[in-house]
């Protein structure tokens, strides 16, 4: 008789290799890491491996809950740079792994490939997506809780578990950690701009219509440290295309603010960086993006502005947030910087600040 879908998980042997192909991009790896979580403390005995891009797997570096990250070129690398034997490396550590289960949270071409190849017994993945007729465990998604019109990404992603027998859980915060010569890097970088305190501005989106205005975001900066002397630091990964938005950003707060470092930009940030960056900031604010869900995953209160981009699906997980997003299908560009400052307001009152915080009532 055929194995009922849900009894999958509950059947996988003692030690048994569950890997989960995810490699892009850096909020959709964050977010699957609740999942993981909940998997592991279900079945402490199973093994986890995460197949991701090379660039992001400083994400998932550190965490207890992973018993090997699998380092994937991104196939943009690969055609640059003529190396076409990455995939099979892969592969084959992949099948060293040696899997019972593979769990395709892409379901793209190269992580169909993988999952076919891996050797494993088990290939899950949603029903509905790309490349279905690879699966032989495909899963509907649950359907979200009653009043929501839709699950948060994290919960998508752990219905995902759920249908295969990962009893329903409360999921925990997404658990991302900062190695330590990150950390050490990182802080000598920082001090050739003095002492903080620092907050993370991230302004990179991938489209206009996701960006609040530049010359707002001066204006905040600007608020923020005349009147609480928060200093903000942005960050762009290694090869990010020119023209680079925060030079345009610090050279206008320098011209407001001169010798004051108010507003610090360091480019060719690797991910490994950025994790130990936003460690060592008390907060996040700016556009929606991967860097505010780093932001939550090491519990930093979080400021977010959205455009388009349904908050029900990506609002920061488990953290202290605001979210604004525009009114009456107004543009981003409409979210007033009086909004904002209201909200930084409301995220003070929540936490816990440096002593240089002024009266939030100015």
């Amino acid at each position: 008789m055929e194995l009922a879908l849900s009894q999958t998980l509950p059947s996988l042997p003692l030690h048994a290799g569950l890997a989960v192909i995810r490699p892009r991009s850096l909020g959709d790896i964050i977010l699957t890491t609740p999942a993981l979580h909940a998997v592991k403390i279900w079945r402490p005995d199973l093994r986890l491996a995460c197949v991701v891009e090379d660039h992001f797997a400083a994400v998932l570096e550190n965490n207890p809950d992973l018993d090997a990250v699998l380092a994937l070129r991104s196939r943009m690398q690969q055609d640059t740079s003529g190396e076409s034997g990455n995939f099979w490396r892969t592969c084959q550590q992949l099948r060293r792994f040696a899997p019972q289960m593979v769990v395709n949270l892409h379901a793209g071409n190269q992580a169909t490939g993988l999952s076919i190849l891996a050797g494993a017994r088990w290939r899950a993945g949603f029903a509905q997506g790309r490349n279905a007729w690879a699966l032989n465990r495909g899963t509907p998604p649950h359907p979200p809780e009653p009043g929501r019109k839709c699950p948060h990404a994290a919960e998508h992603v752990a219905s995902l578990f759920y249908s295969l027998g990962l009893p329903k859980t409360e999921l925990g915060p997404a658990r991302v950690y900062a190695g330590a010569s990150a950390r050490a890097r990182l802080r000598t970088r920082l001090r050739a701009f003095g002492s903080g305190p620092w907050i993370y501005l991230h302004v990179h989106a991938r489209e206009s219509a996701m960006r609040w205005p530049d010359a707002h975001m001066t204006e905040l900066i600007v608020w923020l440290f005349q009147n609480h002397g928060w200093k903000t630091v942005m960050a762009r990964e290694p090869g990010a295309p020119r023209p680079w938005v925060e030079d345009t950003i610090v050279e206008r707060v320098n011209r407001l603010l001169p010798r004051q470092n108010a507003a610090v930009f360091i480019p060719e940030t690797a991910c490994s960086d950025l994790i130990a960056l936003m460690d060592e900031c008390m907060l996040a604010w700016g556009n929606d993006g991967g860097p505010l869900h780093l932001a939550a995953a090491l519990a930093k209160p979080v400021l977010a502005i959205f455009g388009p981009t349904h908050p029900e699906n990506w609002h920061p997980w488990r953290t202290s947030y605001q979210l604004l997003r525009p009114e009456n299908s107004g543009g981003i560009g409409t979210i007033p910087p009086d909004a904002v400052r209201q909200a930084f307001h409301a995220l003070m009152s929540r936490g816990q600040f440096p002593n240089q915080v002024k009266d939030a009532g100015d």
